[in-house]
């Protein structure tokens, strides 16, 4: 398990939503080096002609994001909303799920927001209980 700091989690955060954008050039100085040597290891930058990319799609959020970084991007939208309006939140999208009610939405991201919530669940971070597509989600 990774034990970042809060900064670390912030920026890691930053360089998801800037992944889930599509290609785009990162500053590097921006990010302290072992964010920057995570980001790479796991392939959500990578190197291109000396220079810092986004957009790589063998990314897998789902399997290589800690959850305190989910957690960090999904937070405004667990304590904003309630009820079925959770899939409806745009922060989804910072994590390449197309919320609910969007025209390119498929079975794939309704299951892959449940599995999104299962990881916050088990790393201790939110109860989230299912009963089909009926959730009930409180934050610890």
């Amino acid at each position: 398990m990774n034990n970042f700091t809060e900064q670390e989690i912030n920026q890691l955060a930053a360089l998801t939503k800037t992944w889930a954008q599509g290609d785009c050039q990162i500053d590097a100085r921006k990010f302290k080096k072992s964010v920057l040597k995570w980001a790479i290891h796991f392939g959500l930058l990578r190197l291109v002609d000396d220079r810092l990319w986004t957009g790589d799609s063998n990314f897998d959020a789902i399997n290589c994001l800690p959850p305190s970084v989910i957690f960090n991007i999904l937070k405004p939208a667990l304590e904003a909303r309630t009820g079925f309006t959770i899939n409806r939140a745009q922060e989804w999208k910072d994590l390449c799920v197309y919320p609910s009610g969007n025209r390119f939405e498929t079975v794939r991201d309704l299951q892959l927001r449940e599995q999104f919530l299962l990881k916050l669940d088990f790393a201790g971070l939110i109860n989230f209980h299912s009963a089909g597509q009926i959730w009930r989600i409180e934050i610890i």
